[in-house]
């Protein structure tokens, strides 16, 4: 059963709407995901020390791509352009239109879900609605964007040693302040440290120099360091965090019981 959606008698250009297709929507939506998930984890594994210079700059931009094209291709499943003439100009700006909406609703559900995590990470109490709409805006937001940031709640909060510092509301921004308690004493090279620590994180943008800041000291007698960097993205800001966060905890520790 088709439904006509636009129709144009003087150019002969027809979209409707396919009915009974919905499966391959849905599976071709899951392939993309599954696809942009596993050549994220191929090539930057969690956890893992090695970066690949250069790469973090085309590794976002491939995802999107991936993810767009699955989607055109569910869209294909049940919208059916037919007519000739000129309206093959007018079908190419309806797709360009739709993979404009299609990344800037990226990015929107990428900065609920930054938004969301830091709030997770705060400790604050977070209350879903049972709303439609809602449900199922949390439910493409955690599954188009869950790889980036499996390990947020891998370290308590309370147990971390670098915390996020709290700055303007502008989830547009693609720079992450954070900061960071050192014990006295260890390590000796607190600076190389910690630059090292966010450099292990592909997430962090190669065109900004990290920048850290040697803050006074805590009352408890630990060492305060500011940390700035970059991400290539905005989406990518929460996933640099939750790397060094993970760097730092787990560099003090092996120091602590080696």
């Amino acid at each position: 059963m088709n439904t006509d959606l636009i129709t144009l008698p003087s150019t002969g250009l027809s979209l409707s709407l396919r009915m009974g297709d919905w499966f391959w929507v849905i599976g071709w939506m899951l392939t993309g995901y599954l696809l942009a998930s596993l050549i994220t984890w191929l090539v930057i594994r969690p956890g893992r020390k090695h970066r690949m210079h250069g790469f973090e700059t085309w590794l976002p931009l491939f995802r999107s791509a991936v993810w767009v094209a699955s989607l055109a291709l569910s869209v294909t499943q049940v919208l059916t352009v037919s007519g000739d003439g000129w309206w093959w100009i007018l079908a190419a700006g309806l797709v360009l239109v739709l993979v404009g909406l299609t990344d800037s609703l990226k990015n929107i559900m990428a900065g609920i879900w930054i938004n969301v995590s830091r709030m997770i990470r705060r400790g604050d109490r977070i209350t879903i609605g049972t709303h439609t709409g809602e449900v199922i805006v949390t439910g493409l937001v955690f599954l188009t964007l869950r790889d980036d940031h499996q390990r947020l709640l891998r370290i308590p909060n309370r147990e971390c040693f670098a915390q996020p510092v709290v700055q303007e509301p502008s989830w547009m921004s693609n720079r992450v302040l954070m900061t960071v308690r050192l014990p006295a004493g260890e390590p000796d090279q607190p600076e190389t440290f910690l630059l090292e620590c966010v450099l292990s994180s592909p997430w962090c943008s190669l065109s900004h120099r990290p920048v850290i800041t040697r803050l006074a000291d805590s009352p408890e007698g630990f060492r305060l360091f500011r940390i700035e960097a970059h991400c290539v993205s905005a989406a990518d800001t929460a996933a640099l965090e939750s790397d060094i966060r993970y760097w730092v905890d787990a560099g003090i520790r092996t120091r602590q019981t080696a």
